[in-house]
C-alpha cells in the first residue's frame, strides 16, 4: 500500500515536468528544422560544408566555455552532478555523436538533397529509437508499433524514390546520408536517455534545467576543441571534395559569422539544451515521434524562404512517415 502511494506521489509530480517536456520537444523539432535551410544558404553563398560544421562548432564552443566559467564561479555545486567516470564517458560519446552528426547532415544538403526531403529522411529516427529502447529500457513494441516501422520504411522509399536513374547519383548518396544521420540521432537520444539514467542513479535526483545546460555546455567544448583539431589534421586533404577545405578568406565575411551564430544558438545549443533536459521526464519512443516537428518546419520555411517545391515524393513519403506517427502516439 505504502509502496503504491510512493509512485503515485512520484507520478502526479512528475507529470506537469512531461506536459512542459512535450511542449519543448515539438518546439526543438522546429528548430531542428532549421538547420538544412540556414546549411542551403551558406552553400548558396560559397562556404563549404567543413567550414559550416567549423563555425558552428567552434561558436558553439566559444559559448559553452564562457557560460561553463560563469556558471563554475557562480554556483560550484554544479560540477559535482559528473563528478564521477561514466558521466564523463557520457559526455565525450555524445560530444563524438554530435561531430558526426553535424558532418553527415551538412554534407547531404550539400550533395542536393531538399531541405524538406532530408529533413523528412532524418525520421528513420523514430523506428530505430523505438527498436533501441525496447532493447535498453524494456519499452515493450507494441503491433502498432512494428506497423508503424513498416510504415516509416515505405515513406523513406518514397523519399528516395531510387528508382529514377535519371537523379541517381549525388541526390541518392545524399539521401543515404539523411538516413545515416537518421541513425546518429537516435544514438544521441538513447545515448542522452542513458546519461539522464545514470546521473539519476549517482545523485538520487533527477537534473535540473541548469545542470542538464551545464552538461550540454560541457558537450558542445569538448565537440567544438574535438572538431578544430579533426579539421586541422585532415581539413587539407578534403579540398577536391563536397565538403571541401576551411579558409582565411571565409573568417573575414560577415555571413560566415552571422549564420554560423544562427546554427550555433538556434539550432544547436537550444534544442540540445532542450534533449538534455527532457531525456529524464519522457522515454525514448516519445523523444523521437515529439521531434518529428522538424521535417514539418523544415519542408515550410524552405518552401517559403528558399523556394524548394514541395514535390509529390516528398507528399507521399511525408504520408508514410506521418501515418507512423499517428500509429506510434494513438492510445493503446
Amino acid at each position: 500500500m505504502a509502496a503504491n502511494q510512493l509512485i503515485n506521489e512520484e507520478s502526479e509530480t512528475s507529470e506537469p515536468y512531461k506536459k512542459v517536456s512535450i511542449i519543448l520537444l515539438l518546439l526543438t523539432g522546429i528548430f531542428f528544422g532549421t538547420i538544412p535551410i540556414f546549411a542551403s544558404i551558406m552553400g548558396d553563398l560559397g562556404f563549404y560544408v567543413i567550414e559550416q560544421v567549423f563555425i558552428r562548432l567552434l561558436i558553439s564552443a566559444i559559448i559553452g566555455t564562457s557560460i561553463i566559467g560563469f556558471l563554475m564561479l557562480r554556483r560550484k555545486n554544479l560540477i559535482s552532478n559528473i563528478d564521477n567516470k561514466n558521466q564523463w564517458k557520457f559526455t565525450f560519446a555524445l560530444a563524438i555523436i554530435l561531430i558526426f552528426m553535424i558532418h553527415v547532415y551538412l554534407l547531404a544538403v550539400a550533395l542536393g538533397v531538399r531541405v524538406g526531403e532530408a529533413a523528412l529522411l532524418i525520421q528513420v529516427q523514430v523506428p530505430v529509437t523505438i527498436i533501441l529502447s525496447a532493447l535498453l529500457f524494456k519499452e515493450k513494441i507494441m503491433r502498432k508499433e512494428v506497423l508503424a516501422i513498416g510504415s516509416a520504411i515505405s515513406g523513406i522509399i518514397v523519399l528516395t524514390h531510387p528508382w529514377t536513374l535519371d537523379e541517381f547519383g549525388s541526390s541518392l548518396l545524399g539521401s543515404m546520408f539523411a538516413i545515416f544521420n537518421g541513425i546518429l540521432y537516435s544514438f544521441y537520444l538513447i545515448t542522452s536517455k542513458l546519461e539522464a539514467r545514470n546521473s539519476e542513479e549517482v545523485t538520487h535526483q533527477l537534473k535540473t534545467p541548469m545542470q542538464a545546460f551545464f552538461q550540454l555546455m560541457l558537450i558542445l567544448s569538448i565537440a567544438g576543441i574535438l572538431n578544430c583539431c579533426l579539421t586541422l589534421v585532415i581539413g587539407n586533404a578534403l579540398e577536391d571534395t563536397t565538403i571541401g577545405v576551411l579558409r582565411s578568406s571565409s573568417f573575414r565575411s560577415f555571413d560566415f559569422w552571422f549564420y554560423g551564430m544562427l546554427l550555433s544558438v538556434v539550432s544547436t545549443i537550444v534544442p540540445y539544451g532542450i534533449i538534455a533536459w527532457t531525456a529524464q521526464h519522457v522515454s525514448g519512443s516519445q523523444m523521437a515521434l515529439l521531434l518529428l516537428m522538424e521535417p514539418i518546419s523544415a519542408g515550410i520555411i524552405g518552401w517559403i524562404i528558399l523556394s524548394q517545391p514541395i514535390t509529390i515524393y516528398y507528399l507521399f513519403g511525408g504520408i508514410f512517415i506521418f501515418l507512423a506517427v499517428w500509429l506510434v502516439s494513438k492510445g493503446d
